[in-house]
């Protein structure tokens, strides 16, 4: 049987992602996304905070994906979004999303 291994280093490395694939989507930024990277308290903590996105997870994938998660879920609610629908407010996060962006594409 094998035993959990107690005390394993976290997995700190970089996180500099400038090409995703997320719910049918391939996200292909214009530049690599400078994000913080933590683990404190048994999770993993990613950061970026020109997008105030900010997530947490027990494993390095599952913060990575929530990551992931949170870039789409802004795209899917801003920039897909027509302006009429959005405050001023939004449609400055709309364009500091699209200026990220080169191209997303469908993965089908």
């Amino acid at each position: 049987m094998l035993k959990k291994l107690e005390n394993t280093a976290p997995e700190l490395h970089p996180f500099h992602p400038d090409l995703f694939r997320y719910n049918g989507k391939i996200f292909l930024l214009k530049e690599r996304l400078e994000c913080d990277v933590e683990y404190k308290d048994n999770h993993y903590f990613i950061k970026y905070n020109p997008l105030d996105i900010s997530v947490f997870s027990d494993t390095r994938d599952e913060v990575e994906d929530a990551f992931y998660f949170s870039f789409y879920s802004l795209y899917e609610n801003f920039v897909v979004e027509d302006d009429k629908n959005l405050s001023a407010k939004a449609i400055a996060l709309k364009g500091q999303l699209m200026k990220l962006i080169n191209k997303v594409l469908d993965e089908d």
